[in-house]
């Protein structure tokens, strides 16, 4: 994550721009590790700036790094991870 960090100006950047403060995205860098709730802000705060990062781009990091957020991304058991209807069972009145 430290090589998304560095697209933009400045850490304190980042930290301004996102509503953070500068130790918490410092502590960031140093580990080269995001929380993942911070995911979206810095996608839509590149889009803004010029600045090339996908979602995706940030998923297959994370994907690489075993997955290293402080947020689960899996789907909670009674939730469809697919694109079949819900069911009854999924707790859905039909």
């Amino acid at each position: 994550m430290r090589e998304i960090l560095q697209r933009f100006p400045s850490l304190a950047y980042v930290a301004r721009e996102i509503g953070v403060g500068y130790k918490a995205v410092t502590k960031w860098y140093e580990r080269a590790s995001v929380p993942a709730k911070y995911d979206l802000a810095l996608v839509e705060l590149a889009e803004r700036d010029g600045i090339p990062l996908r979602l995706g781009e940030i998923a297959k990091i994370r994907a690489a790094e075993g997955g290293g957020s402080s947020v689960s991304a899996a789907a909670p058991p009674d939730c469809p991870t697919d694109d079949r209807e819900p069911t009854q069972s999924q707790g859905i009145a039909q």
